[in-house]
This record gives C-alpha cells, sequence and structure tokens, in this order.
C-alpha cells in the first residue's frame, strides 16, 4: 500500500482489513495510507491511520439476524 500511495501520489485505502489476535478472535480495521512529499517531489514519509470496525460489522451481522424472517415474530 505504501508503495502504491507513492506511486499514485494518493491516499490508498483499505476496508476491513482483518487482523486476528492471540485470543483467535478477528479485528477489522480500516486503514489509509497518505503519502508526504517535499517541495521537490521528494518522498518524505507517510501517515498510516488504523481506525477499529469491528464493532460496526458485529451491529452489521446483527442486523441481518434480526431482519430474517425465522427472527420476526408472527402473529
Amino acid at each position: 500500500m505504501i508503495e502504491q500511495a507513492y506511486a499514485e501520489d494518493r491516499v490508498v485505502a483499505w476496508e476491513r482489513a482483518e487482523r486476528r489476535f492471540p485470543d483467535e478472535q478477528a479485528h477489522y480495521f480500516d486503514v489509509a495510507v497518505a503519502p508526504f512529499f517535499d517541495d521537490r517531489n521528494k518522498p518524505l514519509g507517510v501517515s498510516v491511520t488504523f481506525i477499529d470496525v469491528t464493532h460496526l460489522g458485529k451491529l452489521q451481522d446483527e442486523l441481518r439476524r434480526a431482519s430474517t424472517p425465522s427472527s420476526r415474530w408472527t402473529r
């Protein structure tokens, strides 16, 4: 991702990158890599941002389960 950000001179993003921790639980992150250049267009470095979106995936799963016909109340 870093090489791509430099080559394309833009922020490169990856949504819901999975990372497994020692507790065997999957955690998901949105990742963004932003390149920085000096005034001569020489690479200075990158900013890498990780946003933990694990809770969003769990909420989406719960919403899907709640909206299936088998989980609704029938009259």
